[in-house]
């Protein structure tokens, strides 16, 4: 008769490792506590493991898996049954290093269809499973447990600290079987005193006894090492987001995904709210979706509470789902905010594909204007009390059933703003030639159909979208104009029919001739030669270039920001005063100073490129000084959500230095071809209208558009974030504290000290 062990050892199983077949006299037979006790000395990562035992993390594996599904006789059915478990463990803490560590796909990674769920598929693995995690004295738990059909467990898939299986309860309830999900943590953790705490107390803590929870898994029990739940069918989140095709060309915000699972998102959280819960676990893996019969679909939370790594009790590397935790779950900080940031997060991943690193919202929502982006940094701010600074909650209100309709009014707007064929967000030669060639880049249509959306919403006022509407369009009109004068002279100058029924009426009207502008030309200095088509209307060109130019300059940059908004007290206050009045200045100055030469007096064309150019390089200098200075005062706050370097703001400030040597070059040129010094003025005009055309329309106001509206969208919403900081009350000193002195009283009356 083999003898009973005490104690079974992963030392000298290891060392049984290549005999073939295992040499394991009496181990079948060892007690249910000693191999729990070798399971749970496992080390949970392949270097300590290697380190403590010099054995081979992946020949190990390798030898287990051999050994597990060679066939064996009846008479060793319980040992191989508790291998079978073993190598069930190691296999889990196998996925759960290649997941944190991002090596998942590479080769050595096991397949659960051929290993794992054939293992469990054997009475004898079932066997060893129910007696291994057995629970302890816990009536509850054991009742549960005596309730779980052995015969159906089936393998489901890993976790990051457990592996999960489903089956059904060996009772009928309502003409059924219940089919459960059992949670099985490694075993190995269960060394981690506040994870065993954590994992036997789960059910005490999150179980709500409310028969119409929807988005919440009904929890049966839990003990030591497992938890035992209601099966929520569907597939994660992860696992449907990774299964969604590429987002068309030139569409890089997914706003189908943001509309397709933001709304269910928001309602599960508006019920775990309801409940009294929060779920500080909230990642793409930890939620499960499944399609409703009517089309919509709906969300289940699993695994709620404080994963243990990502709160620095476990060793090793966190894994992809870190992003999602909130930042005060890993320092041990209060919980009452966490799953605000791991929402902005699940929002950035529908929009984008992947979490914003480091909490810093992507280019991507800041593009048009920053709709999304601002409701995204409300959420994703490190600093808890930092967070919901701008989209403030009615207290005693549901927070999640005012943030879902806020989410969706952003949506709308955003919606709003892509809804032309225009797409400035992926705005290069290649992928958005049209709107390269849009001098207007769809601007005033945007804010328009903005304005008309915010309207119907009832959290928001339109005063400031009417002001960029109003300053667009006045744009969008004066630019026009310029554009039509231009067009209107220069027909003229050929000789051909240049004018239309308006022109035909005021001609009449005025008295004038058929070949002259009234008003206009009654304007015209004496000596300004007209015809003179060899001179006119090359100066005519150069006019249009800049009608070009100046008009993609506002829209491009300016029409959906305004700086006004970040407005404090002191230098920040003057600062954003300036550089609004400076963006609006170019919107009337720059139709200005192209008119003057073309209705004039042609020498005057150099005078108003400088000039021009001039109130250009004063709007970029003091835009770029709020820019930066907006940028620098947040980080100086403190603000999360300010990336240490904004590639757009560099970008634009480097503008500087060509307008500083741009606008000295012209006013040194004006007066000496203003005054016949020097000669070959139209060589002039050709290198100006190549300047505009190639460099300033194309380049700076074309491509580099996109990246300094973003930009500059990042420094106002810096700004308006910094100005919604509560200010501190400074303490009063003692000195400082007002006395008051009652004179009715008697000296020595008072309270002692």
């Amino acid at each position: 008769m083999v003898p009973r062990l005490a104690r079974v050892n992963l030392t000298v199983l290891l060392s049984k490792l290549p005999e073939s077949p295992p040499a394991l006299s009496g181990w079948g037979s060892a007690s249910v506590v000693a191999w729990r006790a070798l399971l749970r000395s496992v080390p949970t990562d392949r270097r300590a493991f290697e380190a403590r035992y010099e054995a081979s993390w992946d020949d190990t594996l390798a030898a287990l898996s051999a050994w597990c599904r060679a066939p064996h006789a009846p008479r060793h059915a319980r040992l191989y049954g508790r291998l079978a478990v073993l190598l069930l463990t190691m296999l889990s803490l196998d996925h759960s290093q290649r997941y944190r560590s991002g090596r998942r796909g590479e080769s050595g990674q096991h397949d659960c269809d051929e290993l794992c769920r054939p293992l469990l598929r054997a009475p004898h693995v079932r066997a060893a499973l129910m007696e291994l995690y057995a629970p302890g004295e816990d009536p509850d738990a054991e009742r549960e447990w005596a309730g779980i059909d052995p015969a159906t467990l089936t393998f489901h898939r890993h976790g990051t600290t457990s592996f999960i299986v489903t089956g059904r309860s060996r009772g009928v309830s309502q003409g059924a079987r219940r089919r459960f999900a059992l949670k099985c943590l490694l075993l190995p953790y269960l060394e981690i005193p506040t994870i065993e705490r954590a994992t036997r107390g789960y059910a005490a803590r999150y179980r709500r006894e409310d028969s119409g929870l929807t988005h919440l898994v009904r929890l049966w029990a839990s003990a030591e090492s497992w938890i035992l739940m209601d099966f929520a069918p569907g597939r994660t989140l992860a696992e449907r987001l990774a299964a969604e095709p590429a987002a068309r060309p030139g569409r890089r915000l997914r706003l189908d995904l943001l509309e397709r699972y933001g709304s269910a998102l928001f309602t599960a959280l508006s019920e775990l709210e309801r409940v009294g819960l929060r779920h500080q676990d909230l990642s793409p893996s930890n939620i499960v979706v499944a399609d409703a019969e009517d089309g919509t679909l709906t969300m289940t939370l699993l695994d709620l509470g404080a994963n243990y790594l990502y709160s620095q009790s476990l060793p090793g590397e966190a894994g992809p789902d870190l992003a999602y935790v909130a930042p005060e779950v890993r320092h041990d900080g209060p919980a009452d905010r966490t799953d605000l940031y791991s929402l902005g997060q699940l929002l950035v991943t529908l929009g984008t594909g992947a979490p914003a690193e480091g909490g810093i919202v992507p280019d991507d929502f800041y593009a048009e204007t920053p709709l999304m982006a601002r409701f995204l940094e409300d959420l994703l701010d490190a600093s808890p009390a930092r967070r919901l600074l701008l989209f403030r909650p009615e207290p005693d209100r549901p927070l999640y059933a005012q943030l879902s309709r806020r989410f969706t009014e952003e949506l709308r707007a955003l919606r709003a703003a892509y809804a032309e064929r225009v797409q400035p967000a992926g705005a290069d030669l290649r992928g958005n030639l049209r709107g390269l060639l849009l001098p207007f880049s769809g601007a005033p249509g945007r804010q328009w159909r903005l304005r008309k959306v915010r309207r119907s919403q009832e959290s928001y006022t339109t005063g400031r979208l009417g002001w960029l509407l109003m300053w667009s369009l006045l744009s969008a009109v004066l630019f026009y104009l310029a554009g039509l004068l231009v067009v209107t002279y220069a027909l003229r100058e050929l000789g051909l029919d240049f004018g239309g029924p308006l022109l035909s009426v005021a001609q009449r009207a005025t008295g004038a001739g058929p070949d002259r502008i009234p008003v206009l030309d009654a304007v015209r200095a004496p000596d300004y030669p007209a015809p003179d088509p060899a001179h006119n209307l090359l100066m005519l060109a150069v006019a249009f270039s800049f009608v070009l130019v100046c008009a993609k300059y506002y829209q491009g940059l300016f029409a959906g920001l305004t700086p006004l908004l970040g407005r404090r007290t002191g230098r920040s206050s003057v600062s954003a005063v300036a550089a609004e009045v400076a963006m609006r200045a170019t919107v009337v100055g720059s139709p200005l100073a192209i008119a003057l030469p073309v209705i004039v007096q042609r020498r005057w064309w150099l005078i108003a490129v400088a000039a021009g150019m001039t109130l250009v390089m004063v709007c970029n200098v003091l835009v770029s000084a709020y820019a930066r200075g907006a940028l620098r005062a947040a980080r100086a706050a403190g603000l999360s959500t300010v990336p240490d370097t904004v590639p757009g703001v560099d970008r634009y400030s480097s503008w500087l230095a060509g307008n500083l040597l741009y606008a000295f070059v012209l006013w040194l040129l004006t007066p000496l071809l203003y005054f016949g010094v020097l000669a070959d003025t139209p060589v002039y005009m050709v290198v100006v209208i190549l300047g505009n055309i190639p460099q300033m329309y194309l380049v700076k106001c074309g491509i580099e558009a996109v990246g300094i509206r973003v930009g500059l969208g990042r420094a106002c919403l810096a700004a308006e974030r910094l100005a919604a900081i509560p200010t501190p009350v400074p303490a009063q000193r003692q000195d400082d504290r007002p006395v008051s002195v009652d004179v009715a009283a008697p000296v020595g009356t008072g309270p002692a000290d």
